[in-house]
């Protein structure tokens, strides 16, 4: 089987630095870590990734969910939303095209895994 390509799309460096050690312990692949949703657009359009694991609040001008909204004009890539924000409007705002979910920081490991590969499941099977 091949790795899942995952893109870290997150502005706290230690959060990101864990998140990317928890994706390459599961055996899959860190394409990168960024840290906002215009350099998360700028690497979609000339690599290929299979999974984004997003903050939803990003330190530039877009936050994630409004960056999903840009990739979906242009990609099709699935994302997983990371947050500690809790607020319903927030997570309300999460159910858009290619969003699989979200989960709240601090991430548990083996809850990320499973929830990566039920994402990239999902969205396999959506588009046969």
């Amino acid at each position: 089987m091949n790795t899942i390509k995952v893109l870290i799309v997150e502005d706290d460096k230690m959060l990101s630095t864990v998140s990317g050690m928890f994706v390459q312990s599961m055996g899959h692949t860190l394409v990168a870590k960024l840290q906002s949703g215009s350099e998360a657009i700028d690497f979609c359009k000339s690599n290929t990734v299979d999974i984004i694991l997003m903050d939803i609040h990003l330190m530039d001008n877009m936050d994630g969910i409004e960056t999903l909204k840009e990739l979906n004009k242009f990609t099709n890539i699935p994302v997983i939303f990371l947050t500690s924000d809790s607020n319903t409007v927030t997570i309300s705002r999460t159910k858009i095209k290619n969003s699989y979910g979200f989960l709240q920081k601090p991430v548990d490991k083996n809850l990320l895994d499973q929830t990566i590969r039920e994402a990239i499941d999902k969205f396999k099977n959506k588009k046969t």
